[in-house]
């Protein structure tokens, strides 16, 4: 009896079809700087990360422009980092103090501490400056002189 040649499969037509094509728009990652100002914000979230370029954690801080003289500035998020290290817990304080009235009680506090009194401040509104710095050549927002 003579053996049959078998027929190799075909590639189904699904995988030679174009597939569509994914838009990456920045402005809705938070990747955009918004313009420098002085705006209002309503904190959004709080995230705890490892920090890149230091042994340190950082807060990474999630705040929503809730008033601007340019209302296409409304509703923007803006993104910062809070380092979580003794050289920096002036702006921690300030920070602190302007989302929730009052500075950080004095006393011994971990990262983990610390983060947690930033996380608490989550809903909170408070007043600052954005500016446009570079970091690793990209232009990134960073909030300064918090107010109530």
């Amino acid at each position: 009896m003579a053996k049959r040649k078998r027929s190799r499969p075909t590639k189904p037509e699904t995988l030679t079809e174009e597939k569509p094509m994914i838009k990456v728009d920045h402005s809705k990652m938070g990747l955009v700087p918004v313009e420098p100002g002085f705006y209002g914000f309503k904190v959004l979230r709080a995230k705890k990360v490892k920090a890149k370029t230091s042994t340190g954690t950082n807060a990474i801080i999630t705040a929503l422009i809730t008033e601007a003289d340019n209302k296409d500035m409304l509703g923007k998020e803006v993104v910062d980092n809070l380092p979580l290290q003794e050289n920096t817990l002036w702006r921690i304080n300030a920070f602190y103090q302007a989302c929730m009235g009052e500075a950080i009680p004095e006393g011994d506090y971990s990262e983990g501490d610390l983060y947690e009194l930033i996380a608490d401040t989550k809903e909170a509104d408070f007043h600052a400056e954005v500016t446009v710095e570079q970091y690793e050549g990209r232009d990134r927002n960073k909030l300064s002189n918090f107010s109530e």
